[in-house]
């Protein structure tokens, strides 16, 4: 085993150190694109759920038959706005999962 200072003479340590540091780097980054993730799939999610919450209560609220439900204007961008937000949601919890430590 080498002690410290032979570690520090050692030609490839500071490659080591480096590439140590870069890990440390990309680790922190997906960190925070993953916190990124849920927070924009949440917003998403809600947001599209409540576009979906609108168009159904306005059609409750007009009387309108509910084969009319798919043309209201807030129906599409509800549903790709929901499968978008739980989309990111999905993703930033596997982002989180793939940076915890192992638990031996």
């Amino acid at each position: 085993m080498l002690s410290t200072p032979q570690v520090r003479a050692h030609p490839a340590a500071p490659a080591r150190r480096r590439s140590r540091a870069g890990t440390d780097h990309e680790g922190r980054l997906l960190d925070r694109a993953g916190q990124v993730s849920l927070v924009c799939g949440v917003v998403l999610a809600v947001l599209g759920l409540r576009f979906l919450f609108d168009a159904v209560a306005s059609q409750i609220v007009l009387a309108l038959p509910w084969r009319e439900l798919p043309a209201r204007p807030g129906i599409a961008p509800g549903l790709v706005g929901a499968a978008a937000g739980l989309g990111l949601v999905a993703l930033g919890r596997r982002l989180a999962r793939t940076r915890e430590p192992s638990r031996g």
